[in-house]
């Protein structure tokens, strides 16, 4: 018997592709062991080729830590030589599942203590994005029984107002972009619409406030400025920095820039090549808003444990989602098929799940003057 977890309703259905997956989760991420793992694998019984890359390619950390105790030394070329022709992991075929580092073993799931138990799927992983590519309903979020060994996992460093009712503030906030009455832009400036009167509530102290909001099915869409233009300099502001930064998505955001920010007119360029994108994958949006509702689940938005205003974390949404929309429309102007537009995402989330984007992402719009709502909106735009 497992213990009981919140999770997305397609928690199930998760399964690793293991040497079928395009780009593997492995590459480019340097793998590493807790002692416990280490040791377990070192005193394990294994043939003498196995024992030889054991030996040469798992080394101990200069500055070994109890959970970060050994590293994975890569390749020449920056590839685990751990993994075999057709993909896999050598460790995994030979020795089975519970021979990994708990990283490889548990990733893409994503677990969290507080404020109650849950598990996420990370969209970093291919797989995941696969799968809210094929759904059309919207994501629910059900208790789940799941039997596996979670990793140690510390207590929150800061903490929010929220009287006590984190998870139903959340739920009601993914709520409102998965509000499939207006188009998705509108939900996305109704999402910081209703942050906002849910931070008036619980920094009042206001439970009637907030039990009226949450128990409500919409909030009123404010209109708003903003251009297109703004929208395509802050995107290529932000890709500028992040394509020196990041090699999950360089390829993807170069092909976008050179696209559309190299154009005579990058307006009508990109005018042209969302039109194309649109007639092509037609159900976009309903793809996007999983997409966005499974990684505010996975990243628990607005309430991050960063000490950062929930203002602050919404403006990060934004330029997340800014990304995600330039890049995707940018990069299948010249490639065909789902699986590009998988990857491409894919790519997206790995730069904003496992660096810090968050950090930058709002600090460096605030600086190119998107600070305030209506030039935040324009971001909706694209």
């Amino acid at each position: 018997m497992g213990d009981i977890y919140l999770t997305p309703d397609f928690f199930g259905d998760f399964c690793c592709k293991m040497g079928e997956c395009r780009h593997a989760c492995c590459v480019g991420w340097p793998i590493s062991f807790s002692m416990e793992d280490y040791f377990k694998l070192a005193g394990c019984e294994c043939g003498e080729e196995l024992r030889a890359l054991i030996d040469r390619g798992v080394k101990v950390a200069l500055e070994p830590t109890e959970d970060r105790y050994a590293l994975i030394t890569p390749r020449f070329d920056g590839e685990c030589f751990m993994r075999l022709e057709d993909g896999r992991c050598r460790i995994h075929a030979s020795l089975g599942e519970e021979a990994l580092p708990q990283v490889c073993r548990l990733y893409p799931r994503g677990f969290r203590a507080q404020p109650g138990s849950e598990c996420a799927l990370a969209n970093s992983c291919e797989r995941v994005v696969e799968l809210l590519y094929e759904r059309e309903e919207a994501i629910r979020f059900l208790p789940t029984e799941i039997d596996i060994t979670p990793p140690k996992l510390a207590g929150r460093l800061v903490s929010f107002p929220t009287l006590g009712r984190e998870t139903e503030i959340r739920l009601f906030l993914i709520g409102c972009i998965q509000n499939r009455c207006l188009p998705l832009r509108a939900r996305l400036v109704n999402l910081r619409l209703a942050l906002e009167k849910v931070e008036e509530a619980t920094e009042a102290g206001d439970e009637g406030a907030l039990d009226a909001l949450l128990s409500g099915t919409t909030v009123d869409t404010a209109e708003h400025g903003g251009s297109v233009e703004d929208a395509i300099n802050a995107v290529c502001g932000l890709l500028d920095y992040l394509d020196g930064r990041s090699d999950s998505l360089k390829d993807y955001g170069s092909a976008a820039l050179e696209r559309i920010a190299g154009a005579d007119d990058p307006v009508t360029e990109y005018g042209g090549c969302r039109k194309r994108f649109e007639k092509r994958f037609p159900k976009w949006e309903v793809f996007f808003e999983h997409l966005l509702a499974n990684h505010m689940f996975f990243e628990q938005f607005p309430y991050q444990d960063r000490p950062v205003p929930p203002k602050e974390e919404y403006l990060s949404m934004l330029a997340l989602y800014a990304v995600l929309r330039f890049v995707c429309v940018g990069y299948m102007a010249e490639h065909d098929g789902k699986d590009a537009l998988i990857d491409a995402c894919a790519a997206v989330f790995r730069l904003a799940e496992h660096s810090e984007f968050y950090r930058y992402s709002a600090r460096t719009l605030e600086k190119m003057g998107f600070a305030t709502a209506d030039a935040a909106f324009s971001l909706t735009l694209l």
